[in-house]
């Protein structure tokens, strides 16, 4: 049987943690509650995140689901953030 390892993120200071408790679905669960909690962005939200949890911000990109980057991108857009 093949073993899988899970994702390594790299901490902020730190040495590496294994987050292997965080799906997908979760973060973008995560992302969103905490961007509607606090009436923030998503970006927000997901910097946020990423401090507390002391990760790189741009090492979650493999928890981002397909429908949270299409919501960033909008809410990207409404901002004037990204071209139309």
């Amino acid at each position: 049987m093949k073993r899988i390892n899970p994702p390594t993120y790299k901490l902020i200071d730190s040495e590496p943690i294994i987050i292997s408790f965080m799906t997908p679905i979760a973060f973008s669960a995560l992302v969103e509650a905490k961007a509607k909690l606090l009436i923030i962005s998503l970006l927000e939200s997901i910097q946020l995140i990423c401090e507390e949890k002391r990760i790189e911000f741009e090492s979650v990109k493999s928890l981002l689901t397909k429908t949270l980057k299409t919501k960033i991108t909008e809410e990207a857009k409404a901002a004037h953030l990204l071209k139309k």
